[in-house]
C-alpha cells in the first residue's frame, strides 16, 4: 500500500501532463470531430463547385463542348494563355484544375476514334492541395469517353459534322440525372453519428501520449538506482512492489479512459440521441481495449529505461503514426494498398474497424456483433503481446544490471586484498 501511495503521489506531482495530454488534447479532439462533421447531417445536398480554367488552343467544336461540360458543375475562371499566367494560376490557387486543349485536337480525336486507337489526351494540371481538381479530371474523362462512343457510332459524315453531333449528344448524356430517395423506418435507432465516431478514432493519439508518458514517469521514479537499492534493502517483497506499481499504472489508465469516454458522451450527447445504448457501450469498451494497449506501451517505455524527454517524443510520434494508420485523419483506403496492409499490423486500425462494425451491426445479437468483438479482441491481443515484450525486456535489463554489479564487485575485491 505504501508503494501504491508513493506512485500516486508521483502522478499527482505531474499535473502538467494530465492537463496537456488528457484535458487539452481531449478538448482538441472534440473540436476536430465537431469541425470536420458540421453540416454532415443536413437534409440538403450542397455541391462543392471547383474553380476550372479551360485554355482553348483548338477553337473547334470539341473544345467548346469541354468548356460547356465543365461549366455545368464548376466555376469557370478566365486565365491568360501565357506561360507565366498558367503557372501562377495553379501555384497561387486561382484554379483547382487547369485544362489545355491543344491545337488540332478535334481532328486528331476523330481520326483516332475511327481508327480504333486510344483518343489523344487533354493536358490537365490539378491543384495538389485540393481533391476537387481530381474530380474535375474524372468528369473530363467521362465527357471525352461519351464523345468517343458517339463518334464511333457516327456514319460517313465529315469529321467536323460527326464531332459536332457527338459533342452535343455527349452533353445531353452528361446532363442526365438519377433521382434517389431514402426512408427511415419508424422505431429504429439511428446509426452512430459521424462526429462521435471521429472523436473515438482521433482519441487514439492523446490516449497513447497521456498513458504512455504518465506510466513512464511513474515507473521511472522507482527505477532510479538509489531508489531501487533502498527498496531491495527494505522489508518489502518484490510481489508487493510490482503490485503497487501495477495498481498505480492501472489507476492512471482508468482516469484517462474515464475522462475521454465521459467527454465524448457529454460533448456529443445531442448527436447520440436516439442511438442504441449497446452501440455506445461497445464503443466505450473498444476505447478501453485501446487504453490497455497504451498502458502496455507505457510499461514498455519504462522497462526500456526511457527518460521523460524520450517518453514524450516516443509517445507523440507513435501516437500520431497510429492515429494516421487508424483513419483518424483520412480514410486509410484512399492512401493505397501498401499503407492499408501496414495498418493491419497496428491496434489503431482494428480499433477503427471495430467502430465501423459496431455502427453497421443490425442488432444486439451474437452474429451481428461477432465482427466487432473479433476486432476488439485483436486490440486486446496487441496489448497482451506488447506487455509480454515489456516483461522480457525488463527481465533482460535486470539480468544485465546484475551482471555489471557482480563484475564491478569482482574488480574491487583484489584491490581491497592488496591493500590489506
Amino acid at each position: 500500500m505504501n508503494i501504491f501511495k508513493a506512485a500516486c503521489k508521483i502522478l499527482l506531482n505531474n499535473k502538467m501532463y494530465f492537463l496537456m495530454y488528457v484535458v487539452f488534447l481531449g478538448a482538441i479532439g472534440v473540436f476536430v470531430a465537431t469541425g470536420n462533421t458540421q453540416g454532415a447531417t443536413s437534409d440538403e445536398f450542397v455541391q462543392n463547385r471547383a474553380d476550372v480554367a479551360v485554355i482553348d488552343r483548338d477553337g473547334g467544336t470539341l473544345a467548346s463542348g469541354v468548356t460547356e461540360a465543365m461549366a455545368s458543375n464548376a466555376t469557370m475562371v478566365e486565365v491568360a494563355d501565357t506561360e507565366r499566367s498558367l503557372q501562377d494560376a495553379v501555384a497561387q490557387g486561382m484554379v483547382d484544375c487547369l485544362i489545355i486543349v491543344p491545337e488540332g485536337y478535334g481532328e486528331a480525336f476523330v481520326e483516332a476514334v475511327r481508327a480504333g486507337d486510344e483518343p489523344p489526351c487533354v493536358q490537365t494540371v490539378a491543384s495538389f492541395d485540393n481533391m476537387a481538381g481530381f474530380e474535375v479530371e474524372n468528369q473530363l474523362q467521362m465527357y471525352l469517353s461519351c464523345v468517343a462512343a458517339r463518334t464511333a457510332l457516327s456514319g460517313e459524315e465529315t469529321a467536323q459534322e460527326a464531332l459536332s453531333e457527338a459533342a452535343t449528344a455527349a452533353l445531353d448524356d452528361m446532363a442526365e440525372q438519377t433521382t434517389a430517395s431514402y426512408a427511415i423506418e419508424e422505431g429504429k435507432a439511428s446509426p452512430l453519428p459521424d462526429d462521435f465516431l471521429l472523436y473515438n478514432r482521433w482519441s487514439v493519439y492523446p490516449i497513447v501520449c497521456a498513458i504512455g508518458v504518465l506510466v513512464t514517469v511513474t515507473l521511472a521514479g522507482f527505477n532510479r538506482t538509489d531508489v531501487r537499492r533502498r527498496n531491495l534493502s527494505a522489508p518489502v517483497s518484490g510481489l508487493s512492489l510490482s503490485l503497487g506499481l501495477s495498481l498505480a499504472s492501472v489507476v492512471c489508465m482508468l482516469i484517462t479512459w474515464v475522462w475521454f469516454a465521459g467527454l465524448g458522451l457529454v460533448a456529443f450527447g445531442g448527436s447520440l440521441e436516439g442511438t442504441d445504448t449497446w452501440r455506445v457501450a461497445l464503443c466505450l469498451v473498444d476505447l478501453f481495449a485501446y487504453a490497455l494497449f497504451a498502458l502496455a506501451f507505457g510499461f514498455l517505455l519504462a522497462q526500456l529505461g526511457a527518460s521523460v524527454a524520450v517518453a514524450n517524443s516516443a509517445a507523440n510520434i507513435v501516437g500520431l503514426v497510429l492515429s494516421f494508420l487508424g483513419g483518424a485523419w483520412i480514410d486509410i483506403r484512399l492512401m493505397g494498398q501498401t499503407l492499408e496492409t501496414v495498418g493491419h499490423f497496428t491496434p489503431s486500425y482494428w480499433h477503427g474497424q471495430a467502430l465501423v462494425s459496431i455502427a453497421q451491426a443490425d442488432g444486439a445479437t451474437w452474429d451481428a456483433l461477432a465482427p466487432a468483438i473479433a476486432d476488439m479482441g485483436i486490440v486486446f491481443l496487441f496489448a497482451a503481446a506488447l506487455f509480454a515484450v515489456a516483461l522480457v525486456v525488463g527481465r533482460v535489463r535486470l539480468g544485465n544490471a546484475g551482471t555489471k554489479e557482480r563484475a564491478s564487485s569482482d574488480k574491487s575485491t583484489p584491490k581491497e586484498a592488496s591493500v590489506a
